[in-house]
């Protein structure tokens, strides 16, 4: 059967001090000074991780020496890769993990840390349906779906390209863990599907894409 969705994994807890320092050593001098600019050591650890896990990826699938990876983003931040503009891939870090998903057809993927935190603020920004189910549950039935219907809305937004640019109210997403995202107001054709799933105890990831069947898991270790 053919695989159409492969998302790569890599733990930061588990890399060295030496290897981020190798990582730091190959990665694109432009990104590290960007990086070099966060002051919270473990935000710059991920980002360090994600920017050489991607680069390190796409040498592996191209055939390029990393070095010569060229990554380009569209207006919104969207990255493709100048190698080849029709590799399709998304990146996303939250706490201990950062995950990769590539697949044949446009993707987006987000991965969030469970964290409790005041979702009163937010939860008004959802379609009006979403608030209504969200706020008819209680209090830890609430936040595992608030995380699944967050990292749902967040792959769709980064499945268009538009990230934050598009109202969380513009569309919703299904209320179970696989389904048709549908469109307030469509700026793109009906069709994308999520998967969202729980990942390690303590984690949400959905991917969104115009086909999600058979996802692989591929956990990396340097």
């Amino acid at each position: 059967m053919l695989v159409l969705i492969e998302v790569f994994l890599i733990n930061i807890s588990k890399i060295s001090e030496n290897k981020m320092k190798k990582m730091e050593s190959i990665i694109s001098k432009d990104i590290l000074n960007e990086i070099q600019l966060i002051k919270v050591k473990e935000e710059r650890r991920r980002r360090i991780t994600s920017a050489y896990f991607l680069q390190d990826l796409l040498s592996k699938k191209l055939g390029v020496p990393p070095a010569n990876i060229e990554i380009m983003k569209n207006e919104y931040g969207k990255k493709r890769c100048s190698n080849d503009v029709n590799l399709h891939f998304n990146i996303s870090h939250s706490g201990d993990w950062v995950a990769v998903g590539f697949s044949r057809f446009e993707i987006g993927i987000d991965i969030e840390e469970m964290l409790e935190f005041d979702f009163k603020e937010v939860i008004p920004f959802f379609v009006e349906e979403e608030q209504v189910y969200l706020n008819g549950l209680n209090k830890q039935k609430k936040m595992f779906q608030f995380y699944r219907m967050w990292t749902a809305k967040e792959s769709y937004m980064k499945y268009t390209g538009l990230g934050f640019n598009l109202d969380l109210n513009s569309f919703s997403i299904p209320f179970q863990n696989y389904g048709e995202i549908k469109l307030s107001n469509p700026h793109f054709r009906d069709g994308p599907k999520v998967s969202s799933f729980l990942f390690d105890d303590k984690y949400y990831m959905s991917i969104c894409s115009e086909k999600i069947e058979n996802i692989t898991l591929d956990y990396k270790h340097y």
